[in-house]
């Protein structure tokens, strides 16, 4: 059974939300010879999830006609290195980004749309701008209790009367914390990719 649970350990290390994976594997296990090669197989390779054009557009258009949109980039933005993405898509529409703490870095400090990170240690700005925002555009957060601070509407999110559009990879995540108008399961960078696309040729705000 060995070789298939290494082989299953790494197809579920690059699955839905990438990480680490724990094999417990009995000393029993390892004490005997076995013969060369026997763990060979690899896991097959797996395309990521994208967005439709469809998608892509409705988000755009909601971003643009929106009063007080607002992109607010997770940890999931940073790990599928989609940092270029995600400032090609705010400089499109010339729409501020609040971030998450794993986030940081998403953008460049001296950006003039970032507004910085949210919840208990965010900025004022960021913390009032996602308060008051019309529409917010998530991608790759759990919007956690530390960012979102306790979910209490007075402080960072109050969702509703916002509209949440939420993008994640992995799909338990979307609605988990905040009602969702729109969930799109997504690889972060193919789905910025996708909405900059989109969002080319949009007069700016």
């Amino acid at each position: 059974d060995l070789p298939r649970t290494i082989e299953r350990a790494f197809h579920l290390a690059q699955a839905g939300r990438p990480g680490p994976v724990l094999v417990d594997v009995p000393m029993g296990v390892f004490s005997p010879e076995l013969p060369v090669g026997l763990v060979h197989q690899l896991p097959a390779p797996m395309a990521r999830p994208a967005p439709s054009g469809g998608t892509a557009t409705f988000i755009v258009d909601a971003l643009a006609e929106g009063e007080r949109p607002l992109i607010y980039a997770g940890g999931g933005v940073i790990s599928a290195g989609a940092t270029a993405e995600l400032a090609d898509l705010a400089e499109a529409l010339e729409v501020p980004v609040a971030h998450s703490l794993m986030a940081k870095g998403c953008m460049r400090e001296d950006h003039p749309l970032l507004l910085g990170m949210t919840g208990f240690w965010g900025t004022p700005i960021g913390n009032e701008k996602c308060r008051t925002a019309d529409v917010i555009l998530a991608v790759g957060t759990r919007l956690a209790e530390a960012n979102s601070s306790s979910w209490d509407p007075r402080y960072t999110f109050a969702i509703p009367p916002t509209r949440l559009i939420h993008i994640d990879v992995d799909p338990a995540e979307i609605g988990r914390n905040f009602p969702t108008e729109l969930g799109v399961v997504a690889d972060a960078k193919l789905a910025l990719e996708a909405l900059s696309t989109a969002a080319r040729g949009r007069a700016g705000r």
